[in-house]
């Protein structure tokens, strides 16, 4: 497997031949998403998304408690302050998500 950079040590990717592995990688937190998880998915799917090769991109969780608990709630006080907060936040699940979609929906080669 070939290791990618990636912006967040909690999401990590990976390469092995035509697979792609994108990882959410906190297992003491049961992998719950954080801001920076949210921001780094868009430019990791784009990477695998755009790799030569690459025919499936699996998005899994680390350890085996779980695959992601969702959002990490315990950042909603300081992520959700006031409404301009609250909505930066949404604007990275949303990005997260599009980029997901997107690289779920892109044509074959």
């Amino acid at each position: 497997m070939t290791p990618l950079h990636t912006p967040s040590p909690h999401i990590q990717a990976f390469i092995d031949g035509p697979i792609a592995w994108a990882v959410l990688n906190r297992p003491e937190r049961r992998n719950a998403l954080n801001a920076a998880m949210w921001a780094a998915i868009p430019p990791v799917m784009r990477a695998l998304d755009h790799h030569p090769g690459v025919r499936v991109i699996v998005i899994r969780g680390a350890g085996a408690e779980a695959f992601a608990a969702g959002a990490d709630i315990s950042e909603f006080g300081a992520a959700r302050q006031d409404s301009r907060a609250a909505a930066d936040y949404e604007a990275l699940n949303g990005a997260a998500f599009a980029a997901i979609r997107g690289a779920a929906n892109r044509s074959s080669p």
